[in-house]
């Protein structure tokens, strides 16, 4: 065809355009019931109000272990934020800004304890190696959104207790360190509710259910890491909790989160992208790699820690006893 043609064809479907009037779409119903879907530009607040949804659920639901899981974490609060008393006293505010300053003060003391206590050991280069990309993790994410930190303390608590080589009876090692490798994964699965090719009415209902199981996934995560430190802490966490006996199933429960986890996968698969879902493979696929590494980590600083022991009752039988974690 010539070139004429082609002028004459656009010459005309310009001509019809201008002179048909504009009509802009009908304007898509909105579910009064419905939550409006987030903008990425909310990934920060989106977290915080998860994150936080979680532990109110949590608090409503297992009020005494979460009131004295917060009498503990007031007892590390700094002096100057209250003033100390014979009873212990919960100084958690319950404002949620305040609760997060708090919160993410928390966090930063218990990374300088943690790299403080092993920089006093006498393997001190293991205890760096173990949990050193677990510090970069949290720092990172603790930077990026300030306002989620209550995520992070629990897992701040749990380095103390990777960085120490000695097996605590009760303690479920294999599940802390499975439950803090996957944090990072458990604290990008926001980006599943963000993805913006999914802003479709009908896709609402998926989006609602994924959201309500991540909550659900994020009070599991938080309840496992305060029983966790409660048994850990033994006889100093007795103060606040004096029921021990009710957490001897709590190593049990890393199978609930488990099953939290695999109801996220479900959900996602049906409501986001491939490109999404890949995005967060990734992230687990590098969470496997670190669980790897702190396992073998772990075996390796166990086995310099007894070979320690040994070296020293060989040396000093009478007067050596082994130092005790527990108060």
């Amino acid at each position: 065809m010539s070139r004429r043609w082609f002028k004459k064809f656009f010459s005309k479907v310009r001509k019809s355009d201008s002179a048909s009037p504009h009509v802009s779409p009908p304007p898509t119903p909105v579910s009064q019931s419905s939550k409006p879907l987030p903008t990425p530009t909310s990934t920060a607040n989106l977290k915080q109000r998860l994150w936080n949804e979680a532990y109110d659920n949590l608090k409503r639901s297992e009020s005494e272990i979460v009131e004295a899981y917060e009498k503990f974490l007031s007892d590390r609060l700094p002096s100057d934020s209250h003033t100390p008393t014979a009873t212990p006293k919960n100084h958690i505010k319950p404002d949620p800004e305040e609760r997060r300053r708090q919160m993410e003060g928390l966090v930063q003391a218990g990374l300088q304890k943690t790299e403080k206590d092993a920089a006093s050991k006498q393997t001190m280069s293991d205890v760096i190696r173990v949990i050193s990309p677990l510090k970069e993790v949290i720092g990172r994410a603790v930077q990026a959104a300030p306002e989620a930190a209550i995520a992070w303390v629990g897992v701040s608590f749990a380095l103390e207790i990777l960085a120490n080589p000695v097996t605590e009876s009760g303690i479920n090692r294999d599940g802390i360190t499975y439950v803090v490798s996957k944090m990072n994964w458990y604290w990008n699965l926001v980006d599943l509710l963000l993805e913006p090719t999914r802003a479709d009415p009908h896709l609402e209902g998926l989006r609602v259910e994924l959201e309500k199981h991540i909550v659900e996934l994020y009070q599991k995560l938080l309840l496992y890491q305060m029983k966790c430190i409660f048994l850990y802490y033994g006889s100093r966490i007795a103060v606040f909790f004096r029921d021990l006996l009710k957490l001897d199933d709590w190593a049990g429960k890393i199978d609930t989160i488990k099953a939290a986890e695999a109801a996220v996968r479900s959900d996602s698969e049906q409501y986001n992208s491939q490109e999404t879902r890949r995005h967060l493979q990734v992230l687990e696929n590098t969470a496997e790699k670190m669980l790897d590494q702190l396992q073998l980590g772990y075996k390796e600083l166990q086995e310099v820690t007894v070979a320690v022991k040994h070296q020293t009752t060989r040396h000093f039988p009478s007067t050596y006893r082994p130092a005790s974690t527990h108060c």
